[in-house]
């Protein structure tokens, strides 16, 4: 099969290694050199993990995640086949997957999903927004949000933004992993905050400069450098849909559905503008972020600022996190 080499004794071994139990030294990092390597079969591995019961759950949840990094018909077939497991972990993590690499059938396929579950009744619906504004079809919207956070006195830190090229560029689109999504040809903006490196990569498929106010779409995704294997991962994803008269809403959500900006935009003579700031329920510090689209068609952006500590209805709401039993060696979406 095209893409995928032939295992070899390391291949295998590093299959034995990945599926050991947990806290076996050096189990996620062949995990990882697995994924990379891609060798023959790599799907069927995937599957036999997911359905094997005696494995650990973050192991098999692992595994889902893995498959839905792949469009392959054989690897989505898998990720369908997940929908029906019992444990409520292990559904939510495929339904999630599905929502970024399935396609529009599957979007009737959540719909007949049942859950007595809370958790999972709202994974569904996230995944349902992933697919309905992936494919431009309209069928589900994001929630509106109620108030954004404006910067308030006090101390403003600005987040560095450099367009890149050349090398540079070229460099960030090879070592960037965002299954589900085309990535257009223009070179990705680079932003530094403190210790962390993001890459924000226009999608393929529409025109920026005339298209965010007819139609529903993912036009950009953000993703972070993981500083363990050098790959730059979907860390955010930008949401927008018409609002009529030439306006289109714009919102910036992680994987999960969470929601950490919102704000609008305009097209006409004068371009394409936009402007954003944090969700006031969400957790995200008041931000403020501006742009528009270049001449090009990619997102060109004039500033970001944020600041460090959260607002006193934030804070409240941190000092009483929610708790939520989660499995060893399972991380938080």
């Amino acid at each position: 099969m095209a893409g995928q080499k032939p295992v070899t004794p390391d291949a295998k071994a590093l299959m034995t290694l990945a599926r050991a139990p947990l806290g076996t030294t050096g189990r996620n990092l062949a995990f990882a050199e697995l994924l990379e390597s891609a060798p023959r079969n790599l799907t069927g591995f995937l599957k036999s993990i997911v359905t094997d019961r005696k494995a650990d759950l973050g192991l098999r949840s692992k595994a889902i995640g893995a498959l839905g990094t792949k469009t392959t018909p054989a690897a989505l077939d898998a990720l369908r086949a997940s929908l029906k497991l019992k444990h409520p972990m292990l559904r939510r993590r495929a339904i999630e997957r599905l929502g970024k690499v399935g396609g529009e059938k599957d979007l009737k396929s959540l719909r007949s999903l049942k859950s007595d579950d809370p958790a999972t009744r709202k994974t569904i619906r996230a995944a349902q927004i992933f697919l309905s504004y992936r494919h431009g079809l309209g069928a589900f919207r994001i929630d509106a949000v109620s108030r954004t956070l404006s910067l308030q006195g006090g101390k403003t830190l600005p987040i560095d933004i450099e367009i890149t090229g050349g090398e540079k560029a070229a460099q960030m689109v090879k070592l960037a992993r965002v299954p589900g999504f085309a990535l257009a040809e223009n070179p990705p903006t680079e932003i530094i905050c403190g210790s962390h490196r993001y890459g924000m990569f226009t999608t393929k498929g529409m025109d920026l400069r005339t298209d965010l106010s007819k139609v529903q779409a993912i036009p950009v995704v953000v993703t972070e450098e993981n500083i363990e294997t050098g790959l730059f991962e979907p860390m955010y994803f930008v949401l927008t849909d018409p609002m009529g008269w030439g306006k289109f809403r714009i919102t910036l959500v992680r994987p999960s559905g969470r929601l950490i900006l919102a704000g609008t935009g305009t097209q006409g003579d004068d371009g394409t503008h936009f402007s954003l700031e944090a969700a006031a329920d969400g957790l995200h510090p008041p931000t403020s972020v501006s742009g528009h689209v270049g001449k090009e068609g990619a997102p060109v952006l004039h500033s970001i600022l944020s600041q460090k500590r959260l607002d006193k209805a934030q804070a409240k709401r941190v000092l009483k996190p929610k708790i939520q039993a989660r499995p060893m060696g399972v991380s938080r979406p």
